[in-house]
């Protein structure tokens, strides 16, 4: 999972205007991104299918092409088997578990910040033997994706 927080978005996008990339891309990539770090470490083969999510979910697995060529090691990059595909959870029954999951994570991020504190899910508790990566993008790591981004594409990446 990853996490992103709007008020760090807003202000590195404000701040870096070409930066054109919108949440659900940054975090598309980034999932990604820890996902070959993972791989490449356990040296495994990584395949990426996601939910469904029509255009945007087009437009994240051109972020993450993007990203994979300036923001990820070559040598973690080789883990993954190939471009990233979409399907309908309706008909690729794994997604399901992955939305529940991500759920219970949304849920547990939700009460913590509530709380102030980690908040424990006994849902999430039965995830705990599964392979997993969990990120959290802060202000800093944002503004290194869109510097790195403005250096390779100059003019954006909506032209």
């Amino acid at each position: 999972g990853v996490l992103l927080w709007w008020d760090d978005y807003r202000e590195v996008r404000a701040q870096y205007p070409r930066f054109s990339l919108e949440p659900y891309e940054i975090m598309f990539a980034s999932l990604m991104i820890g996902a070959a770090y993972r791989a490449h470490t356990a040296r495994e083969r990584i395949e990426f299918i996601f939910d469904d999510q029509g255009l945007l979910g087009n437009n994240a697995a051109y972020a993450f092409d993007i990203a994979r060529q300036h923001l990820l090691p070559s040598e973690a990059a080789d883990v993954i088997a190939g471009y990233p595909i979409h399907r309908s959870d309706k008909e690729f029954l794994p997604i399901q578990a992955a939305d529940l999951y991500a759920w219970h994570l949304r849920s547990v991020c939700d009460k913590s910040v509530t709380a102030g504190t980690l908040q424990d899910s006994g849902v999430l508790s039965q995830f705990r033997g599964v392979p997993s990566t969990f990120q959290i993008l802060n202000k800093d790591e944002l503004t290194d994706w869109a510097k790195r981004f403005e250096a390779a594409n100059p003019t954006g990446w909506t032209d």
